[in-house]
This record gives C-alpha cells, structure tokens and sequence, in this order.
C-alpha cells in the first residue's frame, strides 16, 4: 500500500512536471512567433500562402501573389491550400476564391501591421475589411492563434 501511494505520488509530480514543460513549450513558441513577425494579420496569412505554395509545388522564388492565384485552380490540396480555400468560402461564398484571397493580401501589404504589441494574440489593424479580417481570423483558427483587434 505504501508503495503504491509513491507511485502514485511519483506520476503526479512526473504529469505536473510534463505540463510545466508543454507551458514553456508554449509561450516559447509564441516568442519566436512574435521575433518572426508572424503574430499580425500580415504574418498570419502571408505564412499560410508560403505554406500553400511549398504545398503545390510551385516553381521559382516562394511568390505569396502566385500561391494565391493557383489555391484556386489547385487540383490537389494540401493542408494550407485547403484552409486558404475554406477561409475565402466562409467569407465570401459568392466571390473567385483566388481574386478573394489576392485582395486581401492586396490590402495586408498596404496596411501597417509592424506596430507594437504585447501578449501572445495575433494583432489585427483596425483598418482591415470585413473580409480580410474573416479570412485571417479563419486562419488563425486553424493555428490555434488567438486574436487581438486594434482599437
């Protein structure tokens, strides 16, 4: 009996210890996030269409424009071509997904996104459209991102 109660005392610290370790698994992920510019919206969706474009196996340079036009005529879909895909449904049902998908990479390029933040969220302009907002939103979902809209 004793030594049953060390052993279970031995697996609570060992699990108490693993969660400690995935925390600062966690919040070092977030920090090297933020030193890669990859917590603004910009970040978000630019990393997202670099993804699709390994993904498609697309030629030359990564190009974030051209991985943009060819998520839409993709036959094959990857992991990212698929969110990109989904995220631009969601938001525009009605619109071409790849002329979606370029605005709203056409307007993250003009706005600023390089101002300063603190907290793990991914920080949004108050100046972006509905609809970048929702496409970027959508992504940062399926990165398991929270957000942090401008005031």
């Amino acid at each position: 009996a004793e030594s049953e109660k060390k052993l279970a005392l031995a697996e609570e610290r060992l699990k108490s210890q693993k969660e400690i370790h995935e925390l600062h698994a966690q919040i070092a992920n977030v920090e090297i996030l933020h030193a890669k510019g990859l917590l603004t919206a910009r970040g978000v969706f630019e990393r997202a269409a670099h993804l699709a474009f390994f993904e498609m196996n697309l030629k030359g340079a990564v190009n974030t424009t051209q991985a943009l036009r060819e998520v839409g005529n993709a036959s094959k879909l990857g992991v990212w071509t698929q969110h990109l895909r989904d995220a631009a449904a969601y938001c525009a049902p009605k619109e071409q997904t790849s002329d979606l998908l370029i605005s709203v990479w056409q307007e993250l390029s003009l706005d600023v996104h390089g101002f300063s933040w603190k907290g793990p969220d991914v920080q949004f302009s108050a100046s972006l459209s509905e609809q970048a907002k929702c496409v970027v939103e959508e992504l940062c979902k399926k990165m398991g991102l929270k957000i942090k809209k401008a005031s």
